[in-house]
């Protein structure tokens, strides 16, 4: 059988066994897929059911060996067109991209392994997003996400996709599926009729107008005041008070605790919840001894921290700074349209010293023990970047060569070489490379925050 299906409790466990085409969908796939959900739907056993796929990936979409799905009535794929009743939940590893991507769009939350792999690598082949990708993508990461992926088709990290919030969380890889049904086993324990009714009201709203969604979430919530009631009595007999029995998955399904150990593996962490000013911190393994430091003052300060392990090389520097203001720019977590680029300690030069990203960096602050080279702070507008011109572990940097790269990122840039390019605010320590963490130097970083961005 290409899918299985498993109850685990209140939870059903569907999954994709093509491993050895990255679970890719054939018409006899796409026929028990939908099988398997219509089973689902209709088994009183189980609350929550869970998408997977063997072998280490998602889906890797159709299967365009075969190519032979046909426009069925629930979808090409068998069940993306359907409407099921109960949540649903994708545990993704690996490649989640093309009609995959597709099939867990169509889930009501999505967790991921931090090696998993998203994009609509379909666009290669001039093959078109008829899954829901187009209608169900802009919804959850908002249109100008969703066009970048569709038209660019490029892949996506689950670090990025957990900023952009593609994904609700990010988990050591080979625990999806664990932690997806853990969540599933917390949303189960709820009174389902609820549960259903505020999931049908929510979803069913997006396409009406406020009067008619409102009206439909009265009538839904109307139906089921029975349960309410029998929910109120608990609660004044003593259950259920301080939220005691509210089990914190997300608490330990954050991609914070997957925090990069090699330095020739920079990425992007995620931001903590709620909105404020965006902050790019960047750093080496050398700095993790400070940099919480660093990081709990700028929250007091109203910003919202981003992480770029920086590691040393060029190329993997500049382009996880790259992927990093993308993303914090497209993230509905922040306010704003300019970043901030905090860069601690002498680790992190090439982060800092290219680091004007088409005007979109509003500031640069290096925390270090040593000043500049050259004393003049440099802003540069447009598509200018400022450069770090010398030798070092990766050899010359060429004018040509950085025009050439910034090229390769989309960025018609004009290269512009000093030698010991100053960052726009300086903070020095006193010993070491640790900066003076002193209330007056915080107090003239804020004020330059504040007038930079």
């Amino acid at each position: 059988m290409s899918v299985d299906y498993e109850r685990r409790g209140r939870v059903a466990v569907i999954t994709i066994d093509r491993a050895d085409v990255r679970n890719a969908i054939d018409r006899a796939t796409a026929r028990a897929l939908g099988d398997a959900w219509r089973t689902f739907d209709s088994d009183a056993r189980v609350d929550v059911g869970v998408l997977y796929g063997a072998g280490g990936h998602f889906s890797a979409g159709a299967d365009l060996k075969a190519f032979d799905l046909v426009d069925d009535r629930a979808g090409y794929l068998g069940f993306t067109r359907m409407h099921v009743s109960k949540p649903t939940i994708a545990a993704i590893e690996g490649y989640c991209v093309a009609g995959g991507l597709e099939m867990a769009l169509w889930c009501d939350l999505r967790l991921a392994s931090n090696t998993a792999v998203f994009g609509c690598l379909e666009r290669r082949f001039g093959v078109p997003l008829v899954d829901g990708g187009t209608v169900r993508l802009p919804r959850v990461v908002g249109v100008g996400v969703a066009l970048e992926m569709v038209l660019t088709g490029r892949e996506m990290t689950a670090d990025e996709a957990y900023v952009v919030g593609l994904v609700n969380g990010v988990v050591q890889e080979g625990t999806s599926l664990a932690k997806a049904v853990g969540l599933a086993e917390s949303i189960a324990v709820h009174p389902q009729q609820t549960v259903r009714s505020d999931r049908a009201a929510l979803l069913g709203g997006l396409g009406l107008g406020d009067t008619e969604a409102l009206e439909l979430e009265r009538r839904l919530g109307a139906a089921v005041m029975d349960v309410a009631a029998a929910g109120a009595d608990r609660f004044a007999a003593g259950a259920g008070r301080s939220g005691a029995a509210i089990p914190q998955v997300f608490a330990a399904t954050s991609a914070s605790e997957e925090r990069p150990t090699s330095r020739s593996d920079p990425r992007l962490s995620p931001p903590p919840a709620g909105h404020g000013r965006p902050m790019i911190v960047v750093a080496t393994e050398d700095e993790e001894g400070w940099r919480e430091d660093v990081v709990r003052r700028l929250h007091g300060l109203g910003y919202v921290t981003y992480d770029v392990i920086a590691s040393g090389t060029l190329e993997a520097d500049l382009d996880a700074l790259g992927r990093a203001v993308a993303a914090v720019l497209g993230s509905a977590n922040v306010l704003g349209d300019r970043v901030g680029l905090v860069a601690l300690g002498k680790g992190a030069p090439a982060a800092l010293h290219f680091s004007t990203m088409d005007g979109r960096i509003g500031a640069v602050v290096e925390f270090s023990g040593r000043a500049p080279e050259s004393t003049p702070s440099f802003r540069l507008a447009g598509a200018s970047y400022l450069g770090h011109h010398g030798g070092g572990g990766d050899g010359e940097i060429s004018p040509f060569s950085m025009e050439s790269h910034m090229r390769d990122l989309g960025v018609d840039a004009t290269f512009h070489s000093y030698r010991g390019a100053a960052p726009d605010f300086f903070v020095e320590g006193s010993s070491g490379h640790h900066p003076t963490f002193t209330d007056a130097a915080w107090q003239r970083t804020r004020l330059f925050l504040e007038r930079a961005i």
